[in-house]
């Protein structure tokens, strides 16, 4: 794979199963940015997801899904507003759907993504 040129070969193209319509809004950060993705489908070795705007593709990228599960990888490619994400390390799915489905973890209740806000006075 050629990561710097944003050339992936095909979107489409997995080698393990997808698991579609997962539709979660989880928070990425890349290059010291932070925004907010919805993730459209997962896979034990990558993600597709929707973004405001381009995320430069060979860019690492910190994806976390709640307060108990953060993924890391590289953005592989990248084109109006979506983005393909190969991770570091292949997940167990339906362990990181499980725990993303729980309301609580650790005694705290899971809330919808947040981003961090600098205010000035």
């Amino acid at each position: 794979m050629n990561f710097q040129s944003g050339i992936y070969p095909d979107p489409n193209q997995r080698s393990s199963e997808r698991y579609t319509r997962v539709f979660r809004p989880v928070v990425f950060r890349v290059e010291g940015c932070e925004g907010l993705c919805l993730v459209r489908n997962i896979s034990a070795g990558g993600l597709m997801g929707d973004v405001p705007g381009d995320v430069q593709p060979g860019s690492v990228i910190e994806i976390d899904m709640n307060s108990a599960v953060q993924l890391n990888g590289h953005v592989v490619w990248s084109n109006q507003g979506q983005m393909g994400v190969h991770f570091d390390q292949p997940i167990d799915v339906q362990q990181v759907l499980q725990q993303i489905a729980r309301r609580i973890i650790d005694g705290k209740v899971q809330r919808a993504p947040r981003l961090s806000v600098a205010c000035g006075r």
